[in-house]
């Protein structure tokens, strides 16, 4: 999930995801999606011309085995935040409509964002988001400079070399992950940091070790190490509340510093 300001370029990273990744299917869920969209329903038109009951798939069922883009996740509908819940939960689609039964696999990466001055998203969305990420407002001009050149010059043009070396990273992280180890003593620090940051539950203690192997492989390291841990904090660990707040300071200012307590030489209870 990407946490930005208007025009800091939320939308441009969720769809870079199909240049990064184009071999995996992307399905949208736009705003203003009602619960009949998201969830498909009886094809009325289809029905009445083959004189039989047919049903349309719906945005969940046809993202299965790929990703969900949501932008503005914030402001989506209750109508449509419980049902992606249940499916986030589950993995599988399960409905009563129109006279028929639907129970079908819904397993798919959710690409999220929203914008911190329009609201919080739900937190038990939040919940269940292994990865959320602040992009600053403010970026130092060259930066700046190379998202305008972004921008204008095709990339094709330009940007085919670094792309193809991205695509060659990310393979290489994941053909390498199941490798990479962390010890006990970093579990427990993790642990550690969620339970004096006051996360809730334990999906977020589950997702802060995943990041950390993720950060890991990304940097073609096979042992997790101190800026992984730290990575894993910031991404995985913050509260609702406090990510919401550093959210604002980050778009404001340019820098994002929760206050965790993680330390190389962090302390806990034997």
């Amino acid at each position: 999930m990407i946490a930005g300001a208007a025009g800091s370029g939320k939308s441009a990273l969720l769809r870079g995801m199909r240049d990064l990744l184009p071999d995996e299917p992307y399905t949208e869920l736009p705003n203003g999606t009602d619960e009949e969209a998201l969830l498909g329903g009886l094809d009325v038109e289809a029905t009445m011309r083959r004189s039989q009951r047919v049903m349309r798939h719906g945005l969940l069922e046809r993202a299965d085995g790929g990703s969900l883009l949501v932008e503005a996740c914030n402001l989506l509908p209750e109508s449509v935040v419980n049902p992606l819940l249940a499916t986030l939960d589950t993995g599988r689609l399960r409905i009563e409509r129109d006279g028929s039964s639907v129970d079908t696999d819904a397993r798919f990466r959710l690409l999220a964002s929203f914008d911190p001055a329009e609201g919080a998203p739900r937190a038990h969305l939040l919940d269940r988001v292994a990865l959320v990420c602040v992009i600053p407002a403010l970026s130092p001009l060259e930066t700046r400079l190379r998202i305008v050149q972004h921008h204008i010059t095709p990339p094709a043009d330009l940007w085919s070399d670094e792309l193809e070396a991205l695509r060659g990273l990310v393979q290489i992280a994941r053909e390498t992950l199941p490798e990479v180890t962390l010890d006990a003593r970093q579990e427990r620090e993790l642990v550690a940091t969620a339970l004096s940051l006051g996360v809730q539950g334990h999906r977020a203690d589950v997702f802060a070790v995943l990041a950390a192997r993720a950060s890991a492989a990304l940097a073609l390291r096979d042992r997790v190490q101190s800026e992984d841990l730290e990575t894993a904090d910031t991404t995985s660990l913050a509260s609702p509340s406090d990510l919401v707040a550093c959210s604002v300071v980050a778009i404001a200012t340019g820098r994002c510093e929760l206050s965790l307590p993680y330390s190389n030489d962090a302390q806990t209870d034997e």
